[in-house]
């Protein structure tokens, strides 16, 4: 009997080594497979700009280093944003060599605290997206305040005036040389709130001698600044005449062989009460529908409009009985 207990007892050692000694060498097969992985490093993931005028590119490259033991896959880098775009140097980096990524960032219509990022998707299992930081603040060195000027709907005939300022941060004065308007309609003065520094410009449109249904310009100022030699403001609005037609054009593309339908509105603008006396399309094939739309004006289909190059030219002949608008042509335009 004790001789069978010291058997049994042997017996049970022995397979208890083997299951520790299996397992062992388990451990030391799953740490060493565990080491022949990639690794992505990056010493630096942010980086800080500081500080930066809005008109400003900032450009930045990361180095990224594999680190493991096996071949490093960049599958893809992919910003945050648009305004950020990364290009890299390699897609496959061996161990212990690197890659680069390099950065653009686009400040132009940004202000403020800026944080932008570029994630780096790789086979690393245990940093499968690194991440890639820009950040800084965007100062706007020159500002220009409305940076447009819209009139909107021009009814009367009285000179309309708006104003804008002109406001420089940098260090270095910037001094107004030139003020070159496009439109004869618009006229400017200018004025120095203080010296190299705050300008307001006053622009006055004189609507009186306005002929075109849509007002369109460009005020043009050149500075003695290096940096920003010309400061250009669009200026628009709307000229509201006896009566408001809309498209200006009717604009026609062949997407297929059937015949196409387009639609025009005529609204009043200084005469509120009119009536559209007739309708005369360009071929007698072409179908006008006229429809009121109560007091807002008349809403006209036209139909069955072949879409071929030689429609334009050709106009769509509205009457009122308007006396400054009794004729209204509006033109199409075949665009392949």
């Amino acid at each position: 009997m004790i001789r069978f207990q010291f058997r049994f007892l042997a017996a049970t050692g022995a397979l208890l080594y083997i299951c520790l000694s299996v397992g062992s060498y388990a451990q030391e097969v799953t740490n060493a497979a565990a080491q022949l992985v990639p690794q992505i490093v990056c010493v630096q993931p942010s980086y800080d700009f500081g500080k930066a005028d809005s008109g400003q590119v900032i450009e930045h490259t990361f180095e990224v280093r594999n680190s493991g033991q096996t071949s490093l896959e960049i599958t893809r880098v992919k910003p945050s944003c648009g305004c950020t775009v990364a290009n890299l140097s390699r897609k496959i980096v061996p161990p212990n060599e690197t890659a680069e990524i390099t950065t653009r960032l686009n400040l132009r219509g940004r202000s403020g605290r800026q944080r932008k990022h570029i994630t780096v998707e790789s086979n690393d299992p245990q940093n499968p997206g690194l991440r890639l930081t820009l950040e800084g603040d965007v100062i706007n060195e020159l500002e220009v305040r409305p940076n447009r000027i819209f009139y909107g709907q021009i009814q009367s005939t009285n000179p309309i005036t708006r104003a804008i300022e002109i406001i420089s941060q940098s260090e270095t004065p910037l001094n107004i040389t030139d003020i070159i308007v496009s439109h004869p309609q618009i006229e400017t003065a200018l004025e120095t709130l203080q010296e190299g520094k705050h300008f307001r410009l006053q622009v006055v449109l004189n609507p009186a001698g306005l002929t075109e249904p849509v007002l369109r310009g460009t005020i043009r100022l050149r500075t003695d600044s290096p940096r920003y030699p010309d400061i250009n403001v669009e200026v628009s609005g709307m000229i509201v005449g006896a009566l408001i037609v809309a498209p200006e054009k009717i604009v026609l593309q062949k997407r297929n062989d059937q015949p196409l339908v387009r639609y025009a509105v005529i609204r009043g603008g200084q005469t509120k009460d009119f009536k559209i006396t007739e309708v005369i399309p360009p071929d007698s094939n072409i179908v006008v529908n006229t429809m009121a739309m109560g007091d807002q004006g008349y809403r006209i289909q036209i139909s069955n409009i072949p879409a071929s190059e030689e429609m334009t030219g050709k106009k769509l002949i509205i009457g009122t009985d308007v006396p400054e608008k009794k004729i209204i042509e509006i033109p199409f335009e075949f665009r392949p």
